[in-house]
């Protein structure tokens, strides 16, 4: 029956000449795991794709919603998690292989007559794959989300004569809000993917006119005795490595699961915003005295990129010689090294900063955890799972949002975690309106005990306060068993 159908379709639309098409691809010199880079792309979108869809059976695109249905997504959902783990890895892992295909493709001159035309779309597709990074980061309306987009859209707003109108056309106003999680929404689940289907098929398209590049070396005459099709052995290979990434991701989706941060608070200016990893090259290069001020900040975000892809989009016009051997192409391979490194030392000091910005006091900790337990008596409002048994023999109260995870300093934007902590100690209803947590005079903190205390809310699940805090249970205690401490 089966036979009769294909029979059928195949006399129709020609099924067995687009398989010989597709599959009977002549590889010179033979397939290669150098060559699944490419395939890999299109399989991590494709489950961007299956795991974006699944997660809008949930996701409420609103923002009285969106970081519920979230929520709801990750800890109510069977296999949630998994899902939406899958999704966020699954951006970092398009960028990723993104860039080593590039890379592959730059070293091994594969840019050059014919492939000029699969080259540039290739650089569109990486445009896409940015937007697609940037609006995806607002939709779980969390306060990273919020004010690393918020961030974004201001230096987007930098571009002479339209940054304004952009700016406003993504905020859809003068501020962040209803329109903007609406319009962020319908970018990266419509407008981006389709963009990025048509351009991935053209590309495709283009390879296939022009035919697979081949190694960098080799006479052509053993390439071609050498030769070996698409279809077995290249399939199998990259059959291969998509299921190693398939694995990972659901490695790292299990055991680094994404973080939700609270709600995002547009009240909450003090905020300290940082992008996503990819992103943080650029984000260091904002900070440098050099791209100070608006035309500074202009020149840092949108020119030197600008520069950067316009000499990429020009490189198989520039360099026209038919050697292909990266160490033949000194120039070439030598700009790509600096460009990592520069790349790479960016990255590191942007994360060395954030790091140094929040410093683990052991002394200030174990105060601070003192101050938590009795002046300030916080847990009678707040819950610290495990600590609070292990302290006062008791969870704590349910009245305030939970702190178990507000020491995970992995998981927060640490650059701006103590000055936050801080504020909102001494003004709680202006950081989270609504809360009726009283301020800090109110229960007799001083400005050095507040410190100690955003210590201590930092360091707690760091194994911090330490030794602090088996003097701090002996003298509860003692105090307890009606001893002199």
């Amino acid at each position: 029956m089966l036979d009769i159908v294909y029979k059928w379709i195949d006399e129709r639309i020609n099924l067995k000449g687009l398989q010989n098409k597709m599959l009977n691809e002549p590889i010179p010199g033979g397939a290669r795991y150098a060559y699944v880079f490419g395939s890999a792309l299109l399989f991590i979108f494709a489950m961007q794709i299956v795991t974006g869809i699944l997660m809008m059976f949930y996701y409420a695109p609103t923002v009285d919603h969106a970081w519920q249905s979230i929520r709801y997504i990750m800890e109510d959902v069977d296999y949630g998690w998994l899902i939406r783990g899958i999704h966020h890895w699954g951006s970092s892992a398009m960028v990723v292989m993104l860039v080593v295909h590039a890379t592959q493709v730059f070293l091994w001159g594969a840019y050059k007559k014919p492939h000029e035309m699969v080259w540039i779309v290739g650089l569109l597709l990486a445009q896409v794959v940015i937007g697609l990074g940037f609006t995806g980061y607002l939709l779980p309306w969390d306060q990273k989300a919020y004010w690393g987009s918020v961030v974004g859209i201001e230096v987007a707003g930098v571009i002479p004569v339209i940054g304004d109108f952009l700016a406003r056309f993504l905020k859809g106003g003068t501020s962040a809000g209803v329109l903007t999680l609406n319009r962020f929404f319908v970018i990266h689940v419509m407008i981006l993917p389709l963009s990025l289907m048509g351009l991935a098929g053209l590309h495709l398209f283009l390879f296939r006119k022009a035919g697979p590049a081949g190694p960098y070396k080799g006479e052509p005459a053993e390439l071609e005795r050498t030769k070996e099709f698409f279809f077995p052995t290249q399939v199998y290979k990259d059959s291969v490595f998509m299921l190693l990434l398939f694995l990972v991701l659901v490695a790292l989706a299990y055991f680094w699961r994404p973080e939700l941060m609270s709600k995002a608070n547009p009240a909450a200016s003090a905020f300290d915003p940082e992008p996503e990893w990819y992103f943080l090259s650029i984000f260091q290069l904002l900070r440098l005295p050099i791209f100070a001020g608006q035309w500074g900040e202009f020149v840092g975000a949108i020119v030197v990129p600008g520069l950067f892809f316009g000499l990429l989009f020009s490189l198989p016009f520039l360099d026209t010689r038919k050697e292909r051997h990266p160490l033949k192409r000194p120039v070439a391979t030598g700009g790509l090294v600096v460009f990592f490194a520069a790349t790479l030392v960016l990255m590191g000091i942007a994360v060395s900063t954030r790091e140094a910005l929040f410093h683990h006091d052991e002394k200030l900790s174990a105060l601070g955890m003192e101050i938590y337990y009795t002046k300030g008596n916080c847990a009678a409002c707040h819950v610290i799972a495990g600590l609070d048994e292990e302290i006062r023999g008791a969870p704590g109260g349910a009245i305030g949002p939970a702190l178990t995870d507000e020491a995970d300093v992995d998981k927060r934007q640490v650059g701006g975690f103590l000055e936050w902590q801080i504020m909102h100690l001494k003004d709680p209803a202006k950081l989270s309106p609504g809360s009726i947590m009283p301020p800090a005079a109110a229960v007799g903190l001083t400005e050095n005990e507040m410190i100690a205390l955003a210590h201590f809310l930092g360091d707690h699940t760091k194994g911090l306060p330490g030794k602090g805090m088996e003097a701090f249970k002996k003298k509860l205690e003692a105090a307890s068993a009606g001893a002199k401490p």
